[in-house]
């Protein structure tokens, strides 16, 4: 599995019950690692993970709470044995006017 360690933004650990969706349909029901303002690392089985192609799109959506969360559209861009990092699929809209992210997603 590729290891790239060219992670800069700070990271936010938590753990969240969370919701893997490939293009293919197939459904992975995994938690949260940590997040950064671009990217969360989701934590599954090497098995899982290596289901899970290089540089393909999945779907990311926390589940457990009570209300139903965003899906959001992301990029595989690292996996390791312990699972994958995601880079979000974000749109300038998605973020206030003052470019203020810590009131964005979470």
């Amino acid at each position: 599995m590729q290891n790239s360690d060219r992670r800069y933004a700070q990271r936010i650990a938590v753990e969240l019950p969370t919701q893997i969706t490939t293009r293919g349909g197939r459904v992975l029901n995994v938690h949260t690692w940590d997040f950064s303002d671009k990217g969360a690392y989701v934590a599954m089985t090497e098995e899982e993970a290596g289901s899970i192609d290089l540089g393909s799109y999945v779907t990311i959506q926390l589940t457990g709470t009570n209300y139903e969360t965003p899906s959001l559209s992301a990029e595989v861009i690292r996996k390791t044995e312990r699972g994958i990092a995601l880079k979000l699929e974000l749109e300038d809209e998605d973020f206030p006017e003052n470019g203020d992210r810590d009131s964005g997603l979470l």
